[in-house]
């Protein structure tokens, strides 16, 4: 049997007060028709408004399997970027260390500090030092404001005995300012990684997946 809309609107209605027995006897009065047969009518009825309301949540949680097979491969792969940050870090800190306890010490003499940018307070120290009666020049890449150093300024340099224009100035900042780089870079990468991974858990306990 097919029920007009407004009907059917007014069954549901009772249906969701939890008046099924005045449903019943509505649907009776409108079709004049038996109580088994109203009885039927309202569980088909029933029926449909279960399985619309069934549509919504089914396509939710089919968005949020999506949702969680997203978050579970961005979790991996930031991961991933995370270690070999930290892998980096970990190379770039034993390099830094093995060039340390190789390279002789010689005094260098600041003779300028290099602007960042035109616009930028910001200097890094230009160096000069001499090996074997050369003279070198040592450009950092370190910029600060306000500077680390002073034109003039006396500092000791580590020099490579084999490649003396490899060098650096033999300080913290100079010889691990790249490691540290790694490990703030993979350290917040990972704090991303597990945070993702902490609410894809949330989802998938959420929706059962």
């Amino acid at each position: 049997m097919n029920i007009p809309s407004d009907l059917k609107l007014q069954l549901i209605r009772l249906l969701a007060a939890g008046k099924r027995q005045q449903a019943v006897t509505y649907l009776r009065q409108q079709f004049t028709i038996s109580t088994a047969d109203a009885e039927k009518l309202i569980s088909v009825l029933e029926d449909e408004i279960t399985t619309s309301a069934a549509r919504p949540l089914q396509s939710v949680a089919g968005l949020a399997g999506c949702a969680i097979l997203v978050l579970r491969s961005a979790s991996i792969i930031i991961g991933m970027m995370a270690l070999l940050c930290l892998a980096g870090a970990a190379y770039f800190w034993y390099s830094a260390q093995q060039f340390a306890q190789q390279a002789i010490r010689l005094k260098g003499k600041v003779i300028e500090l290099v602007p960042e940018n035109s616009a930028g307070p910001a200097v890094a120290p230009v160096v000069a030092y001499r090996y074997n009666g050369r003279l070198f020049t040592y450009y950092s890449n370190n910029y600060s404001h306000p500077p680390d150093y002073e034109v003039n300024d006396e500092v000791v340099m580590l020099v490579s005995a084999t490649d003396p224009e490899k060098a650096t100035i033999d300080s913290f900042r100079e010889q691990f300012s790249v490691s540290l780089g790694f490990v703030i870079i993979g350290a917040f990468l990972l704090a991303v990684s597990l945070t993702i991974g902490f609410i894809r858990r949330k989802l998938k306990k959420a929706f059962g997946k």
